[in-house]
């Protein structure tokens, strides 16, 4: 199995089992060999990406082992190996947005700590395979809605949620809301959080500079300006869930420019 492409395995796994009678695949690779990165790779996608409906992660985990190509030209490998499939697709959607006269997004890739334990454990989700394939459904939502509905669908085949997994959405949900403003960490602790600002985003952008700047000298007792572009939120009670995306929600509201 080591010697042949993954849209191979997956079309000779897809062949089995179309009648009334349960049927299995067997893929053999050498005893006494080692295998290649690549076939590792290869055989390492075929196993994580096992369920029906997979077809789509197969051939995004076979473009990116193999290299998608120069958009321009007859190279068979461009630039994706060097940045991963998924920044890559990223940079080229700005990319394209920008040739059009669109709006660039200020998307930053915004990091989220919380005193919280936020992890989807074992005892949730047994399957390792399963669990990190969650992990990288959730990290790719770019919509609240998104994420909900990505939500439902856990609570449907796993049932309700334990803490830990109601910890994990209230960073993304986060993430989701803070994403156009410019921050490049917010850091949750009992009282207290720390935001970080992107310093190249708030120089250039004077609209969105003013408006941070405004709400946060409305209280000068509670929020705190630091340097490297940092404010410092102290709060008189401990901080819950609710009362953390309700503060992100505020952010968002009152600093995102509304043209």
């Amino acid at each position: 199995a080591d010697t042949f492409g993954l849209s191979q395995l997956h079309q000779l796994r897809g062949r089995i089992g179309r009648s009334d009678r349960k049927a299995y695949a067997y893929f053999i690779i050498p005893n006494q060999k080692v295998l290649s990165p690549i076939a590792t790779r290869r055989l390492k996608a075929l196993q994580t990406y096992a369920d029906m409906g997979s077809g789509f992660s197969i051939a995004s985990s076979d473009l990116e082992i193999r290299g998608a190509g120069d958009i321009l030209g007859g190279n068979q490998s461009g630039h994706v190996e060097a940045v991963g499939l998924e920044l890559y697709m990223e940079l080229l959607k700005e990319a394209v947005n920008e040739l059009r006269g669109e709006k660039v997004s200020l998307t930053t890739d915004l990091e989220v700590t919380t005193q919280f334990p936020s992890f989807i454990p074992k005892s949730y989700i047994n399957d390792d395979a399963e669990r990190l394939k969650q992990y990288k459904r959730l990290s790719n939502c770019n919509t609240l809605d998104n994420l909900e509905t990505n939500k439902d669908i856990l609570i449907d085949v796993y049932g309700s949620f334990p803490q830990e997994v109601q910890n994990l959405f209230l960073i993304l949900e986060c993430r989701l809301i803070l994403q156009n403003l410019a921050m490049t960490s917010f850091k949750i602790t009992a009282k207290n959080i720390l935001i970080s600002f992107d310093e190249k985003i708030i120089n250039s952008n004077e609209t969105l500079r003013n408006n941070i700047v405004s709400f946060f000298m409305e209280r000068p007792k509670v929020y705190q300006f630091n340097p490297n572009y940092q404010v410092n939120c102290s709060f008189k009670d401990q901080l819950s869930q609710e009362n953390i995306r309700d503060f992100a929600q505020i952010l968002s509201n009152k600093i995102l420019p509304t043209s």
